[in-house]
């Protein structure tokens, strides 16, 4: 019955840790972003997988049994590597951070999303095969719009297309937005480096 119960939790284990690192609150800013309850609650389970693993061996060490002794490292394997799993996959999540692309035609300001650190900004503006357009964009701070950093500002000629790319080093930890105003056909994309 130990064991069922053992692999239960080892299944519903490896559900929370593979969803844990999908649902992580902020790219780029480390265990930070997460709440200090979860934060906790995988470090508690690691440390429960770690004491149940010590615990299945040293109970069938000396067993007359050999499929119990074989089973019983099985499962310390098995819970050992689970909790390992949890921990890196939380570790890596703060990691992990995904390429963000904006883009429309016209006057725009995105909505918010989080960035820290370094990325690199990849703009392209098309221009209709009926006039050309001017292209102005910029990356600034959600919460203190005087903080910006200018991506582009072309004229693009009639139904041609410009791109650029812009480094952005040591980006603060925050919410920024894209604000654009353009007649083009524009995007930007946010590739963390």
């Amino acid at each position: 019955m130990k064991k069922s119960a053992s692999l239960v939790a080892v299944a519903v284990a490896v559900l929370f840790f593979d969803s844990l690192g999908s649902r992580h609150p902020c790219a780029g800013c480390g265990l930070a972003g997460y709440d200090p309850l979860q934060v906790a609650s995988v470090v508690l389970a690691a440390l429960a997988f770690a004491r149940i693993a010590l615990g299945l061996v040293r109970r069938f060490r000396g067993a007359s049994d050999g499929r119990a002794w074989k089973m019983s490292v099985v499962l310390a394997v098995a819970s050992v590597a689970v909790a390992a799993a949890g921990v890196l996959r939380l570790a890596n999540a703060s990691d992990g951070r995904a390429a963000i692309t904006v883009g429309h035609r016209g006057l725009e300001r995105s909505d918010p999303f989080p960035l820290a650190g370094d990325y690199q900004a990849g703009w392209s503006a098309a221009a209709s095969t009926y006039s050309g357009c001017q292209f102005d964009v910029r990356i600034e701070a959600a919460e203190a719009p005087t903080q910006f950093r200018d991506l582009a500002s072309v004229s693009v000629a009639v139904g041609s297309k410009q791109t650029g790319v812009v480094d952005m080093t040591g980006l603060d930890q925050a919410l920024y937005v894209v604000v654009a105003a353009s007649s083009c056909d524009w995007s930007v994309t946010l590739t963390p480096r």
